[in-house]
């Protein structure tokens, strides 16, 4: 019985099966992958505990070192964060501060004009009701009917050119002139309001006689007393303005202290605005005055 050699013709084997030959290729890839995978977990193994690979000694040490590395690497960056959250705490707190400041100033701006406004037409009405002390019965009737005409005719309108600001944006001669026709019609409004309100009873006649020509006696003392409340408005108008001014100031050195703790010297080579918010409060903000 003679011997059979068998030859194999890897060309023709791949010309008569290309699909087979794909196949075995890929398995035989995915076995040397899975290999060098394996290799690489025992070395990285070895490297961890320490040990000898072949010629090359790896100590625990080192194994050690690098994970120390990368823990240290971590709270590096977790306090960079803690940092980076505490500077946008810092500047949003004062933010939010320096704006309630600005808010508390344009509130206490328009409490003064309206209290200084109060005390010059109390003054007035005062003097007015002296005419009529003798005159216990109809002195309560004088004193509201002066009072509700003086704060529909004079004080609410004064009150919306407090609130409307901008007072200091022009001299006090322009806010006195764009303001002449309500000072130089303030004695026809005045005694129209009382003709509106005054009490219908014959035995008040002489009482509102006496009123209406007693206002009449003081149109000079209230035309002056709207100029006087004007610009005492404007000049308290200014120094809040300065007052607002130095808020926006200490807000752009608070945010730079904060920028220069979190940055050190990197801080110069930061461009950042010279001057944050300095927008002024909204008059919205303002809360009515409740006349009594």
């Amino acid at each position: 019985m003679s011997d059979k050699i068998v030859s194999f013709d890897l060309n023709l084997f791949i010309d008569s099966h290309p699909a087979l030959f794909a196949i075995c290729i890929l398995i035989a890839t995915s076995l040397i992958v899975i290999s060098l995978i394996g290799i690489y977990k025992i070395i990285n193994k070895i490297s961890k505990k320490g040990g000898k690979f072949g010629p090359v000694s790896i100590p625990a040490d080192e194994a050690k070192i690098k994970t120390e590395a990368t823990k240290a690497a971590e709270e590096t960056i977790v306090k960079h964060d803690i940092r980076f959250i505490g500077l946008l705490s810092n500047i949003i707190q004062t933010s939010i501060n320096n704006g309630f400041n600005k808010s508390l100033k344009r509130q206490e701006l328009f409490d003064k004009q309206m209290q200084y406004t109060e005390t010059v037409f109390s003054g007035i009405i005062s003097s007015i009701l002296v005419q009529f002390i003798n005159d216990s019965n109809n002195l309560k009737y004088i004193e509201v009917v002066l009072s509700y005409t003086f704060r529909e005719i004079i004080y609410i309108p004064l009150e919306r050119i407090y609130k409307a600001d901008k007072l200091s944006e022009k001299s006090k001669e322009d806010l006195i002139e764009e303001h002449r026709s309500f000072i130089d019609t303030i004695e026809d409004r005045i005694l129209r309001k009382i003709g509106e309100i005054k009490y219908n009873d014959q035995g008040l006649n002489d009482v509102n006689s006496n009123l209406i020509k007693n206002v009449k006696n003081k149109k000079e003392e209230i035309k002056k007393g709207i100029i006087d409340c004007l610009n005492k408005a404007h000049e308290y108008a200014e120094f809040e303005l300065n007052q607002l001014t130095k808020l926006h100031q200490d807000l752009n050195i608070d945010i730079k202290e904060h920028l220069i703790s979190y940055f050190g010297e990197e801080f110069e080579k930061l461009q950042i605005p010279n001057s944050w918010n300095d927008d002024m409060p909204p008059n919205e903000i303002i809360g009515d005055i409740r006349w009594q």
